[in-house]
């Protein structure tokens, strides 16, 4: 007789946690870090973005100052594992292979996540962001030149999954 209405879809807390946190990354500014141009170093950040097939994504998040955390729009997350000494050295060589790589990222125009199938590469500089959008297969079978990034940024994908608990 009597029937509940429909309450309007929200956002799971998880899903928007995710996107809150990636949005802060993105807008971080160097400074706050206490990063600063030096020893020829252009790069101080990375983010990838993975867009799913089910609509999900997950980013990978990398400063210079240790910061290494892993967002998705599950309920899933790492935060902090920078502080792991394996996580940090892989974390150090992918801000190396981006900075080394920087001739193939283009200025970046927005800070979408790319559609399903594709990844973005942000190359956060001092200069501001710098894009690599591509296939995930052609990176990940080292068919695009950005393809040593995306490989140094699986290495640091999977230690963090190896630190955590």
């Amino acid at each position: 007789m009597f029937r509940r209405r429909k309450q309007p879809a929200s956002p799971e807390p998880a899903q928007s946690q995710g996107a809150g946190l990636r949005a802060m990354a993105l807008g971080v500014d160097p400074q706050e870090l206490g990063l600063a141009p030096s020893s020829g170093r252009r790069v101080w950040g990375v983010v990838m973005d993975t867009a799913l097939s089910d609509g999900g994504w997950h980013s990978l998040v990398v400063f210079a100052d240790g910061t290494t955390s892993l967002y998705t729009s599950a309920a899933f997350g790492i935060i902090g594992a920078g502080a792991h000494e394996r996580v940090r050295i892989a974390s150090d060589a992918l801000l190396v292979a981006a900075d080394g790589h920087l001739d193939l990222f283009t200025t970046a125009k927005d800070d979408a996540v790319p559609p399903p199938g594709m990844v973005t590469i942000r190359a956060l500089t001092f200069e501001g962001p710098q894009v690599v959008v591509a296939m995930e297969e052609e990176l990940g079978q080292g068919r695009h030149a950005a393809s040593p990034v995306f490989h140094a940024a699986h290495e640091v994908i999977t230690q963090t999954r190896r630190a955590s608990p």
